[in-house]
């Protein structure tokens, strides 16, 4: 599909080639000519790879900014941004039905084989923007997902020239729920547009300041419920009080 970066199909179907073949040792060499990579991390891994077409993001943006000056109701993404907007709102979501179904689950179910990567049923999507003033850092915490998918889709530079349209906003990763505290060593990653970052949702985060411009992702909570009904809810790990689907809160 030309919305996506042509190199994440292919991701998707090489995943799925090397999970029939039982998953060899050296399966992420195959996937890093296709433009994954694995980030540096010592509680669990995280992945970057190229996920949106530039076009695409563009289109977006320009979509989500209509529809923020349209005065129809808008729910908040989360429980932490105030800036953003939920995609099934903007009638999205068959779209990212098939983005989850066809693409993510494959690679999810490679990459990520013990945390529900091959049963990911439903997920949660929406938008967060940053900037100078308004929503410019997000604090600590943990995602309501088994996995999430964390894509920069911009905003375009003012000077009409390539590349991110902002300064700062790195991701920093941290420890995982449960694993006695946040680790002395970090993870910082940078956003680039177009690309995604896949982790747990288990996996502590947060987004530093943005110190000029706006960035704007496209973030995806992916779910399990047959996980979760196994493991628990990722942030708190019951399993008695689950809300599943589109009844899942924020």
């Amino acid at each position: 599909p030309r919305w996506l970066d042509a190199r994440f199909a292919q991701l998707a179907e090489r995943a799925r080639a090397l999970t029939s073949a039982g998953a060899p040792s050296d399966a992420l060499a195959a996937l890093e000519p296709l433009g994954l990579r694995q980030l540096g991390g010592a509680f669990a891994p995280v992945y970057e790879l190229p996920v949106l077409s530039a076009h695409f993001c563009a289109a977006l943006c320009a979509e989500l900014r209509l529809f923020q000056a349209s005065g129809l109701p808008q729910g908040r993404p989360n429980s932490m941004n105030r800036l953003g907007l939920l995609l099934a709102e903007l009638g999205f979501a068959p779209l990212l039905d098939e983005l989850v179904a066809a693409y993510v689950r494959p690679l999810a179910a490679l990459l990520f084989p013990h945390a529900g990567g091959a049963s990911l049923d439903s997920h949660r999507a929406f938008t967060v923007q940053y900037r100078p003033g308004a929503d410019e850092a997000l604090a600590p915490h943990y995602d309501n997902a088994e996995l999430t998918l964390n894509v920069c889709i911009g905003s375009a530079r003012e000077d009409g020239g390539g590349g991110a349209g902002f300064e700062g906003g790195e991701l920093v990763f941290g420890g995982l729920n449960g694993g006695g505290g946040a680790p002395a060593a970090r993870l910082a990653v940078e956003h680039g547009i177009g690309r995604a970052v896949l982790h747990l949702g288990a996996h502590m985060h947060q987004a530093l300041p943005v110190t000029h411009g706006e960035r704007i992702n496209l973030v995806i909570w992916c779910r399990s419920e047959a996980h979760r009904r196994a493991h628990g809810c990722p942030l708190c790990g019951r399993t008695d009080q689950l809300l599943l689907g589109a009844a899942e809160p924020a």
